[in-house]
């Protein structure tokens, strides 16, 4: 009886040990998929459309990184652009944004990122962390490489 007991513990902990690896294994392809140059469109609560542009560095160009930082440029059909920098994380399969300006949202995503070739498409929604709300829908292409990142990030309006 001591011997099976002995032989449940150890088949729970290597159960275990695979599930939290999966885990892990998953938030990292997120995050390297992630990583590069994105365009497309993006449509906020408010009914206004922009035309985007992402960019996702992972922290310390790291291909195992699941966090990063990046900015964000968006172009109103006015002619006007805002750029706003952010961190991000991948946790548990979620995609968190953290712009610097303090909203924070997540990532409600229908189709996820699942190939680094140019034309792999991303879309969902984000929504704020703290109230749940959605506040834009978003659909993106892949139009660059990894670290397509120009310099550190910072917010402005123009």
């Amino acid at each position: 009886m001591r011997k099976f007991s002995t032989l449940c513990t150890i088949l729970a902990m290597l159960t275990l040990t695979a599930v939290f690896t999966s885990c892990t294994d998953e938030d990292q392809d997120i995050a390297y998929y992630l990583a590069g140059e994105w365009q497309g469109q993006l449509r906020a609560a408010d009914d206004n459309r922009y035309d985007v542009t992402m960019y996702f560095d992972q922290e310390n160009d790291n291909y195992y990184a699941t966090h990063g930082y990046g900015y964000e440029i968006d172009r109103g059909w006015w002619g006007r652009h805002s750029r706003i920098g952010f961190d991000w994380a991948v946790r548990d399969g979620n995609i968190y944004i953290n712009y610097y300006d303090g909203t924070r949202v997540v990532v409600d995503y229908d189709q996820l990122p699942h190939s680094y070739d140019p034309g792999t498409r991303f879309s969902g929604y984000f929504v704020d962390y703290r109230t749940g709300e959605e506040l834009a829908e978003f659909y993106l292409v892949k139009t660059g490489a990894r670290y397509a990142r120009e310099t550190e990030p910072v917010n402005e309006d123009e």
